[in-house]
This record gives C-alpha cells, sequence and structure tokens, in this order.
C-alpha cells in the first residue's frame, strides 16, 4: 500500500511495498538531473526581449522623425523660390516660407545636436546582454540577438545546452 505525501527532497524518503524498500528522494532526483539536465524557465526572458525592442523602436521612431524635420526646410525653400519665380508679386510670400525653412531648419539643427539616441541605445544594448541571458544559474551566457520566438524554439542553451522550457 503506497501512502502519499509533500514530501521534502532533502529529508524525506519514500517507501514502496510491503517490504518497505526506500528510496531516498534528494538521490533520486539528483541522479535524473544528472541524466536528464535540469530543466529551467525562459519565460522571463520574453518580457527581456520585448522590453527591449519597444524601447529600439522609440529611438528609431525618434530618430526619424528628425530626420523628416530636416527635410522639411528644403521643401519651404523650393516653394518659396518657384513663387517668387513664377509670381514676383507675391515675392513677399516667398520671403515667408523662406524664414519657415530657416527656423525649422536650426529647430532641426537642434534636435540632432541634443539627441542622445547613440548613447540611449548603448546603454539599451548594455542592459539587454546583461538581462538576455541563459536562465541556467551556472551558465548566465548572453545569448545574442535571437528572437525570443526562435529562442523557445531551440529547446536548450547553445553554451551549456540545459534545457529550457516556459512553465
Amino acid at each position: 500500500e503506497f501512502m502519499w505525501k509533500q514530501i521534502d527532497q532533502n529529508t524525506d524518503s519514500v517507501a514502496l511495498g510491503k517490504d518497505k524498500y526506500v528510496i531516498n528522494v534528494k538521490e533520486v532526483l539528483d541522479t535524473a538531473r544528472k541524466l536528464f539536465g535540469e530543466i529551467f524557465n525562459i519565460s522571463p526572458l520574453k518580457d527581456v526581449w520585448d522590453d527591449y525592442n519597444a524601447n529600439l523602436k522609440k529611438i528609431k521612431i525618434r530618430q526619424k522623425y528628425i530626420g523628416l524635420l530636416a527635410s522639411i526646410p528644403i521643401a519651404f525653400t523650393m516653394f518659396g523660390g518657384l513663387l517668387a519665380g513664377v509670381a514676383p508679386e507675391i515675392r513677399p510670400f516667398a520671403l515667408i516660407f523662406t524664414g519657415i525653412a530657416f527656423v525649422v531648419m536650426l529647430i532641426g539643427l537642434y534636435l540632432r545636436f541634443t539627441d542622445k539616441s547613440i548613447e540611449e541605445t548603448e546603454k539599451l544594448n548594455d542592459k539587454f546582454q546583461d538581462r538576455y541571458v541563459c536562465p541556467n544559474p551556472k551558465c548566465h551566457q548572453y545569448l545574442g540577438n535571437t528572437p525570443y520566438k526562435l529562442l523557445r524554439q531551440k529547446k536548450n542553451c547553445p553554451s551549456c545546452k540545459c534545457q529550457w522550457t516556459e512553465e
């Protein structure tokens, strides 16, 4: 007859059958770990990957808008020149467009000069490389820029070969 109770793997043993075959739970678990390796949960790495990509995307979007802002003065200057050439009587409007172009150009120069995208990207990459690592405390190797979606398909660490699960 087998009686089930909550066991402590460090101190308990399990007796099987009437003859009381005693099995040390810790030894069984240690042997299983040696044979099959430990299995580690990689699901926290999904948040690390998602956070990294979201912040990287914000930086790229900001750079895109600064680049677009830099092209506006060209359009205003060209439009002002076209107005002055086609209709000299409305030349004051052409000067207004040129003035707007100058102000927007100064704003764009200021934004480019004060933009910290390079520094932010470096900090973001450093933080990511510290966090996107094998969950095995004995390994903790950086897993590279392998997307989480592909990482979970691998089922084990490329460095220590420990197995992974998402539970």
